[in-house]
């Protein structure tokens, strides 16, 4: 069990990260596919390996269970993490967008540049942002009512 673990944290932990720090609009989405995808394969892996002992349905599902748990803590650790980083990664946002064009080249302010076609361009890594604020805003709730794929 702990090597299925070690294989989810690796397999979801610095991909979230990236996702995360790329802020674009399909985050949440492309969490909760990864999340999906990397948790099937875990739990398919054990149900496998379970099939081999002789043990009764529930203490195997309770397993099963506590793998998707341990999945699931591993994104919200993750975003936790991510969140309490998030006006860092706004104001280096802010920074890049106004210090360079949309090719990544050094912007050279000649007064005649749309600031709000600028600005509004950056509106994806707001909005997770945005998200990542409200997790924050949440650390309090009990992990019972927190859902964080909610947004």
């Amino acid at each position: 069990m702990l090597h299925l673990q070690a294989k989810l944290n690796e397999a979801l932990a610095c991909p979230i990260e990236a996702l995360l720090d790329g802020a674009a609009n399909e985050t949440w989405p492309s969490i909760k596919e990864l999340l999906h995808r990397e948790t099937e394969s875990a739990v398919s892996g054990l149900s496998s390996a379970l099939s081999d002992f002789d043990m009764d349905a529930e203490a195997k599902e309770k397993m099963l269970s506590s793998l998707q748990d341990y999945a699931r803590g591993v994104v919200e650790a993750k975003a936790r993490e991510e969140a309490g980083r998030v006006l860092i990664r706004m104001k280096d946002r802010f920074s890049t967008l106004f210090s360079h064009d949309s090719d990544s080249m050094p912007r050279i302010w000649t007064g005649k540049e749309d600031i709000r076609a600028i600005t509004k361009s950056d509106e994806p890594s707001l909005a997770v942002s945005g998200d990542l604020i409200k997790l924050k805003e949440m650390e309090n709730v009990a992990d019972d009512d927190m859902e964080i794929f909610s947004f």
